[in-house]
């Protein structure tokens, strides 16, 4: 306990609070215009077809729409496996740098394939400094239209 009669464990960390997550989407493909800087969205996603699991999935990109940060931050991506809270892939975008608040920033991580264990309910995760921005769940499945057994 401290003077104020605070627990220091149940404190958040000291330092700069992440920006918030507006946006966490799974697509076939985003484009930016580079004139613009804005991004066109195409086929928005709940789901990846697979050929066969043990597989890799088609290609896609995940767009993540941020706000209100400050300074530099390293964003990291996470598929995880729901039916063994398992992490499947990881990648880091590092070094997003926001000048000043109130700024928005989009980004798209294209992802050329991802080896997916199993048929079955995924989600991705955003976060920084291992702090949870968002979470977009979806479904893995056969391209035969087959569903997973659930067990």
């Amino acid at each position: 306990m401290t003077a104020s009669g605070a627990n220091p464990a149940n404190r958040k960390k000291a330092g700069k609070p992440p920006p918030r997550c507006e946006a966490l989407l799974l697509c076939q493909e985003a484009i930016e215009d580079p004139a613009s800087g804005e991004f066109s969205l195409f086929h928005v996603k709940h789901s990846l077809r697979l050929a066969a699991f043990p597989g890799p999935s088609p290609p896609f990109a995940v767009f993540v729409q941020l706000y209100d940060g400050i300074g530099v931050y390293d964003l990291t991506i996470e598929v995880r496996d729901l039916a063994g809270d398992v992490t499947v892939a990881r990648t880091t975008v590092p070094g997003l740098d926001f000048p000043e608040r109130l700024v928005t920033m989009d980004l798209a991580v294209a992802i050329q394939s991802l080896g997916l264990p199993h048929p079955g309910r995924y989600v991705l995760v955003a976060s920084i400094a291992e702090q949870e921005l968002a979470r977009q769940h979806f479904l893995a499945e056969a391209e035969d239209g087959e569903e997973a057994e659930e067990g």
